[in-house]
């Protein structure tokens, strides 16, 4: 997998799809995802690709007989502002 890092194959793979079915369909207004919360290569990755947190998740995901959280991330578009709280109004 490493070989395979920092080629920009995912980057294309995910803006492919968006370019192809989200930028088509105006009434589409977000695109979300989870990531485990110590994924920290993920995390920036979709960060980068425009990827906003939205909240964590307690208990999202169940590996090995542990729990894990997760980030639930969203990019909008269409105009969509998404899930504006007042302290992220201020913050941005």
């Amino acid at each position: 997998v490493n070989t395979y890092r920092n080629c920009g194959i995912g980057s294309t793979l995910v803006e492919r799809c968006i370019k192809e079915v989200v930028e088509r369909d105006l009434e589409c207004g977000a695109v979300y995802l989870h990531v485990i919360t110590y994924n920290f290569a993920a995390i920036q990755f979709y960060e980068r690709l425009g990827f906003v947190r939205v909240k964590e998740i307690e208990d999202y995901y169940r590996i090995n007989g542990k729990n894990h959280n997760c980030y639930l991330y969203a990019r909008y578009f269409h105009g969509n502002k998404g899930h504006w709280t007042v302290i992220s109004y201020l913050a941005s």
